[in-house]
């Protein structure tokens, strides 16, 4: 379902509050850790992948950090939840070497 045709036109979300928000609205959002990409609202407006809704699915399933590898560890690291990292189920035993 489509409520908006662009995301910059949802007037609630925080790209229309960054784009178009009075300076005391935009006073409440936090800047942003890392620099934004030039292309943002293009990024936001692009659909995302069958593989990208995948890999956020299951982020929110195993309540883990979501981004690139690296970072997630590092942020999993940070958070103590690094066992949101580890697969589903018990691990698998490992065979002795006679």
């Amino acid at each position: 379902m489509r409520v908006v045709k662009r995301a910059e036109d949802w007037r609630w979300g925080s790209l229309w509050a960054r784009c178009r928000g009075e300076p005391k609205l935009k006073a409440l959002l936090r800047d942003w850790p890392v620099a934004r990409p030039r292309n943002w609202v293009g990024l936001v407006n692009d659909p995302m992948t069958e593989k990208e809704v995948e890999k956020i699915q299951v982020c929110i399933a195993r309540n883990r950090p979501y981004g690139e590898e690296t970072w997630q560890e590092e942020q999993a690291r940070r958070l103590g939840l690094l066992h949101t990292l580890r697969g589903e189920g018990r691990p698998k035993a490992t065979q002795a070497k006679n």
